[in-house]
């Protein structure tokens, strides 16, 4: 998700679009915090062309809001961390510039300016029934 331009209009979209008690799942980075420091802006934040709009938290309360039922959710940061960290090491030999940046995304998700949720989600429109 974090690829779309306007992720507001796009859940709202899917939310539309999308069939009474239909099945909405997806994951998406999310930032912790909304005080992203130089670094993290540099090395995840531009460089991946992502604004940090959704925290865990509130991509669960905006979903709430369009009318989804949030079934389940999960912090998937520790994955992250794990695959840049893998990703870090495959491209050292060779790209080591790539291995730095990384570097720094493994960095930016241990101090919380980089995170990853999972959102399992149905559509009720009649919530009392």
């Amino acid at each position: 998700m974090y690829h779309v331009h306007d992720r507001h209009q796009a859940l709202r979209e899917i939310y539309r679009v999308l069939e009474e008690k239909g099945t909405f799942i997806f994951d998406d980075l999310v930032s912790p915090t909304q005080k992203i420091n130089k670094i993290a802006r540099k090395y995840v934040y531009d460089r991946l062309l992502f604004e940090p709009i959704f925290s865990l938290d509130s991509y669960k309360d905006f979903l709430a809001q369009l009318g989804f039922m949030v079934l389940a959710t999960k912090d998937l940061k520790e994955h992250l961390h794990k695959s840049y960290g893998l990703l870090s090491q495959l491209a050292l030999p060779q790209y080591p510039e790539l291995s730095a940046a990384y570097d720094q995304m493994c960095e930016a998700i241990q101090t919380d300016q980089l995170g990853w949720g999972y959102y399992l989600c149905e559509k009720v429109s009649d919530r009392l029934s």
